[in-house]
C-alpha cells in the first residue's frame, strides 16, 4: 500500500521529468526511468517519506519488469 501524503507535493516534478523525456524523443520505458530520478533524489535529500517513496519506486521497477501490481491510494 502506498501512502501519498508528502509525495503529492513532489509528484508533479516527477511527472514533468517524465513528459519532458517524451518531448525529447524518449519512449515510455525511458520516460519512466527519467521519472524515477527525482524520486530517488527526494529520498536521498529526505524530502519525502523514504518508505513510501521506495514503495513507489518498487512499483515503477516492477512495471519495468512487466509485473502488474495494484496500487492503493490512502487518504491520510
Amino acid at each position: 500500500m502506498i501512502r501519498w501524503g508528502s509525495m503529492m507535493r513532489r509528484g508533479p516534478a516527477a511527472i514533468i521529468w517524465h513528459e519532458m523525456a517524451h518531448l525529447g524523443g524518449a519512449d515510455e520505458r525511458e520516460a519512466q526511468r527519467k521519472e524515477e530520478g527525482p524520486w530517488k533524489r527526494f529520498v536521498v535529500e529526505k524530502r519525502v517519506d523514504a518508505v513510501t517513496a521506495l514503495r513507489y519506486l518498487k512499483v515503477m521497477d516492477d512495471r519495468h519488469r512487466g509485473r502488474e501490481l495494484t496500487v492503493v491510494a490512502e487518504n491520510k
